[in-house]
């Protein structure tokens, strides 16, 4: 029997010795999220920290932005958090005893399992993962499909050797990712020093809302299904967004109709409206007339006499709108923010000449980005064949 792992195949069996092939199900306990009562949700430290999707999510750990004083489903510390929901697959590790809600699942090692080798097995598998999810505009996978997954079992002793190597070389490419983050740095930075803070508006620039300075409605995304990439109209879907607001290239497709009015032009902002990537914005950069946007994103189109889209992009990118997204965000059964609700977003307008000249100042940092975005992807393939090794017992 074969395997797909990051697009590779392993012939499970010339797996060496002692290797054991396990269905997920059989060496850890699978605790689905249940979201508690909205009532027993608070921004104080009473109760557990809570957790309802990847927005929470950092690098590693998940960063604690609520409590929760009933939990309903518990995840302990160690215990492997996984997005059950849109984006499906993303992983984090629980560095402590939390709440978790519906969009997410923890994954329990047991006696035989290294929690760090399980955490590195399914990272190489993320893709996989991914595509297990059902549904086009928002996917979600379930318990037996996580019981399903089949990882390689050897023996603890070889588990953490490996653990040991993959450790450290993620740690140098996780030197390679933070210096990427310092271009993102210097933009707010840059930002900061030519605007002041959009919150507090220390140089009494004139304040108004995105619907105002839009020079049509908002528009929600298309409904159509994603289907394979035809090489000519791509169907960008929120799941195709990184967190620094790029585009990814790993997982392209076409919609399954093409309407017009959902076209792209550059310098049209989207914005996340629901589900644990509620907020996420997306800055179209490019002239050519062949991307169409997916439903659960809502389309801002800016008066560029008054307001430079990259200005108003680097604003989506301040604790301002952090704070603001965390204080008007509907609690249903998942996050929401609607079209109404964003287009009375305030925002600070200073002079167009001096946000021309800071949107100018941020291509030239992001021309340095792409370089080092290169070289990144370098690092990244090495990683990845790195983890093939180590998964097809080539390293140890």
């Amino acid at each position: 029997m074969w395997i797909i792992l990051s697009g590779n195949t392993m012939d499970k069996n010339n797996m060496p010795k002692r290797w054991e092939w396990k269905k997920l199900g059989e060496v850890a306990e699978i605790i689905m999220g249940q979201s508690p009562p909205s009532n027993t949700y608070t921004e104080k430290q009473e109760g557990l920290p809570f957790f309802q999707g990847k927005a929470e999510f950092g690098a590693r750990f998940p960063e604690v932005r609520k409590y929760c004083s009933k939990p309903v489903r518990i995840a302990g510390q160690n215990n492997i958090l996984m997005s059950v929901r849109a984006p499906v697959g993303s992983l984090n590790i629980a560095d402590q005893k939390c709440c978790i809600g519906r969009g997410l699942c923890a994954i329990k090692s047991l006696q035989k399992l290294d929690y760090l080798f399980l955490y590195h097995f399914l990272k190489s598998i993320e893709k996989e993962i991914s595509s297990k999810g059902e549904g086009s505009t928002f996917t979600a996978i379930n318990r037996k499909d996580i019981e399903r997954i089949e990882i390689p079992v050897p023996p603890l002793p070889i588990q953490r050797k490996i653990v040991s190597i993959l450790e450290r070389a993620e740690k140098l490419k996780n030197l390679r990712k933070e210096a990427n983050g310092e271009t993102n740095t210097i933009i707010q930075a840059l930002f900061y020093e030519m605007f002041g803070d959009p919150q507090t508006n220390p140089k009494n620039w004139k304040i108004t809302t995105l619907l105002e300075v839009s020079n049509e409605k908002p528009k929600y995304g298309s409904g159509a299904s994603a289907i394979t990439f035809d090489n000519k109209v791509r169907y960008i879907r929120i799941t195709d967004v990184n967190e620094d607001g790029s585009l990814r290239y790993d997982s392209v497709a076409s919609p399954s109709e093409v309407e017009d009015e959902y076209f792209l032009k550059k310098g049209d902002l989207l914005f996340a409206r629901s589900g644990a990537t509620v907020g996420k914005t997306y800055l179209h950069k490019e002239e050519k007339h062949n991307s169409i946007y997916a439903g659960y994103m809502i389309r801002f189109r800016f008066k560029e006499q008054i307001c430079n889209p990259v200005f108003v992009n680097a604003i989506t990118k301040t604790k301002y709108y952090k704070n603001w997204l965390l204080s008007n965000q509907t609690q249903v059964a998942q996050p929401n923010i609607n079209a109404q609700q964003y287009g009375s977003f305030n925002i600070i307008i200073p002079p167009i000449s001096l946000q021309n000249q800071f949107a100018s100042l941020v291509e030239k940092i992001e021309s340095i980005k792409e370089h080092q975005t290169q070289s990144t992807e370098e690092i990244n393939t090495l990683f990845d064949a790195l983890m093939q090794k180590a998964f097809n017992g080539e390293l140890i």
